[in-house]
C-alpha cells in the first residue's frame, strides 16, 4: 500500500544535516570519512522524520489542521486565533524550496514550479540509470536575488560530493 503525505511535512532539515554543511564550509577541511558520518547520521534523522510524517505525526500537518478548524469555527469572528497571525506562523508555512519527485520508467524528466514568488521549484525523477533534476524559479524573482542557475550549479556540486562520499559505501536500492 502506498502512503501519501505532503513533501513539505517531511522537509525539515535536521540539525545533523546543518552540521554537515557547517563542516564542509568550516575553517578546517574535514576528511571524507567525517563528512560521510555526518551525511549518514543526517539521512537517518531525516528518515525518522519522514516515517513520522507518513504516520500523520508531522507537526506542520497538525498545525494546518488546527488552523483549518479555527477558520471554520470562527467564521464571522473579527480575527483568527493569535498563533495564526504571528510572524512565526508565516515563516513556518512559507516554502521557499518546494520539491516533488516522480519515479517511473515512463517519465524521463519533468518540471515543478516554485510555490512562492521568490522561491525555487525542484522536480526530480530517478530510475536505475540515474537522476534527472529540473530547477525552476520565476523570472521576476531575479532582482530579489533568486538565481536559478546558481542554485542548480550548487545543487550539482552537492550531489557530486554526496556521490563521492557514498561511492562504494552503500549498496544501491534501485
Amino acid at each position: 500500500a502506498s502512503v501519501a503525505f505532503a513533501t513539505q511535512a517531511a522537509a525539515a532539515v535536521a540539525a545533523l544535516n546543518a552540521d554537515l554543511v557547517a563542516a564542509q564550509h568550516g575553517a578546517r577541511a574535514p576528511s571524507d570519512a567525517q563528512l560521510r558520518a555526518l551525511l549518514v547520521s543526517g539521512c537517518a534523522a531525516h528518515s525518522e522524520v519522514t516515517a513520522w510524517c507518513q504516520q500523520g505525526l508531522g507537526h506542520e500537518r497538525h498545525l494546518l489542521t488546527l488552523r483549518s478548524l479555527a477558520v471554520e469555527r470562527v467564521a464571522g469572528a473579527s480575527s483568527p486565533p493569535l498563533i495564526f497571525t504571528e510572524p512565526g506562523w508565516a515563516l513556518l508555512t512559507r516554502s521557499t524550496l518546494s520539491t516533488s519527485c516522480l519515479r517511473s520508467a515512463a517519465i524521463c524528466g519533468f518540471s515543478f514550479g516554485p510555490v512562492v514568488p521568490d522561491g525555487y521549484g525542484v522536480g526530480y525523477a530517478y530510475d536505475s540509470t540515474g537522476l534527472t533534476v529540473n530547477v525552476t524559479s520565476y523570472a521576476a524573482a531575479a532582482p530579489r536575488g533568486v538565481d536559478c542557475e546558481l542554485y542548480a550549479g550548487r545543487l550539482a556540486e552537492a550531489m557530486a560530493l554526496i556521490g563521492r562520499l557514498l561511492d562504494g559505501f552503500l549498496p544501491s536500492k534501485l
